[in-house]
């Protein structure tokens, strides 16, 4: 069984069973992260997070590369460091996806 739960450009998520398949999915950029995928990354591991019926993750790039690391052309885009900052702390993505109760793979 497979279902489709987010089609935002920057991250696509698909649940196949009990497996919960996570693309980052800027293959033009090699999925350089930038603000829309961390947005979409925080929203849609939260999901994985709360869905009892998940049992592993796998997360995978679209295209040549996993990813490059973070998007330059958006750095200094802040308001200010303060608002960055806080930012990065609301929507902590690396401790969402630390705090997964699950086995996670990165496939590269």
């Amino acid at each position: 069984m497979s279902s489709k739960t987010n089609g935002s450009s920057a991250v696509l998520y698909e649940k196949r069973g009990p497996v919960a398949w996570v693309t980052l999915n800027r293959p033009a950029q090699f999925n350089a992260y930038n603000m829309a995928m961390r947005d979409a990354l925080f929203q849609i591991l939260a999901a994985i997070h709360d869905d009892s019926d998940v049992r592993a993750m796998v997360l995978r790039g679209a295209g040549q590369a996993f990813s490059t690391g973070g998007d330059l052309a958006e750095f200094g885009m802040a308001p200010s460091p303060i608002v960055a900052r806080w930012v990065r702390f609301r929507r902590d993505v690396w401790g969402m996806l630390r705090a997964l109760p699950i086995p996670t793979i990165a496939a590269i």
